[in-house]
């Protein structure tokens, strides 16, 4: 009950947001607060962390043709699978990347999120970082490759490098790779992890130090 309480006082703070946001994005105030009620449960009541959260998921909502609370909720789990701080400039900057992503894939933005919070876990263990994560699905993606193909490879190229413990050469690798899909694009589902994940298996390169 008093885990309630909070999160409605907390709601009562954000109503001048709530009031902002819906006219801003042209979305009733009834849908932009069950964003915030969305926001206040994650970040477990901070009125900071909730206002940059429900900022930056409702504008990612309204981009991906979602629910403001889909919008909030699959910002928090992304951000909470990496690891990444929530504040106004990191939850526009994961929000950005998740409109691009969100676009390529064509994937409705639960789902997209869902396979997201799979990916990031080993790729943060990997040391691999968002951005290069996005970037590597990204280029995946552009080359027409199916999106549930792209995130398979993904996800086990991923706990591949993670087994493999922190390496530096991820990014020659990634860099490699892009310019074979730059190339001529084969129809097997090349990309980033994928190549690097072949490349470590076939040389059987050591793991190197962070």
């Amino acid at each position: 009950a008093a885990s309630s309480d909070a999160a409605a006082g907390n709601i009562d703070a954000l109503k001048g947001a709530v009031t902002d946001l819906s006219s801003e994005l042209g979305r009733t105030s009834t849908s932009v607060a069950a964003g915030a009620y969305v926001a206040v449960k994650e970040t477990a009541g901070n009125a900071r962390e909730s206002l940059a959260l429900l900022t930056s998921g409702a504008r990612l909502a309204r981009a991906t043709f979602a629910e403001t609370g889909q919008g909030v909720s699959a910002l928090a789990t992304v951000m909470d699978a990496f690891g990444i701080k929530i504040e106004q400039r990191m939850t526009r900057k994961v929000s950005d990347l998740l409109v691009r992503l969100s676009q390529l894939s064509e994937a409705e933005l639960p789902e997209l999120s869902g396979l997201l919070g799979k990916l990031l876990v080993p790729a943060r263990q990997a040391g691999i970082s968002i951005e290069e994560i996005s970037a590597a699905l990204a280029t995946m993606l552009s080359a027409g490759l199916p999106a549930r193909q792209v995130f398979s490879a993904a996800i086990d190229g991923a706990a591949k490098l993670a087994r493999k413990a922190k390496t530096k050469v991820w990014s020659a690798l990634r860099a490699r790779c892009e310019r074979l899909l730059a190339g001529a694009p084969p129809p097997a589902p090349w990309g980033p992890f994928l190549c690097a994940r072949k490349e470590m298996d076939e040389r059987n390169a050591p793991p190197m130090a962070p």
